[in-house]
């Protein structure tokens, strides 16, 4: 199963997903990557920390744009974000199912290094928590299983709206 988290910029949620998604999947046949419809090139700092603080291997991330996967053939798409969910997705994921994630975004939190820290691991937290559980669905049951886990999680269907190509 091939699984893309999309985030308007791919720099923080999205990014994220990716790592915590991937280092949990351990045997599974799971590809998990992430983008942006207008990424912004960078990941961020304090989403590398989140990770590196937590012992989720962070080599190898990048921000890059869905135009990117336009070869690649997605069984799953996510959107992490209010704004890539209202987005029409390119016409090469219209195979894809496709789910919302209203993650919060913790590098608009307001406040103290700490405060940000704190909502970056909270993050990372219920990321992790999600990946165990999806994982676990996925290897005992079946994919709708694991997805219906996702949604016990805050995850929605979503009808995708396919637009041509970027």
């Amino acid at each position: 199963m091939n699984i893309l988290f999309v985030c308007t910029h791919n720099r923080c949620r999205s990014i994220l997903a990716e790592a915590i998604f991937s280092s949990e999947a351990e045997n599974l046949s799971l590809n998990v990557k992430s983008a942006g419809s207008q990424p912004a090139g960078i990941v961020h700092p304090e989403s590398l920390l989140a990770l590196r603080r937590n012992n989720i291997p962070s080599e190898n991330l990048q921000s890059q744009s869905w135009q990117d996967f336009s070869q690649w053939p997605c069984d799953l798409i996510i959107t992490v974000c209010d704004s890539a969910a209202q987005e029409s997705c390119p016409h090469y994921f219209s195979s894809a199912q496709v789910l919302h994630w209203p993650l919060k975004d913790p590098s608009s939190i307001k406040g103290s290094e700490h405060d940000r820290s704190k909502a970056f691991d909270e993050l990372v937290a219920l990321l992790q928590s999600a990946a165990r559980a999806f994982h676990k669905s996925i290897d005992i049951l079946d994919a709708k299983s694991a997805i219906d886990c996702l949604i016990e999680y805050g995850a929605k269907h979503r009808i995708p709206s396919n637009a041509a190509a970027h």
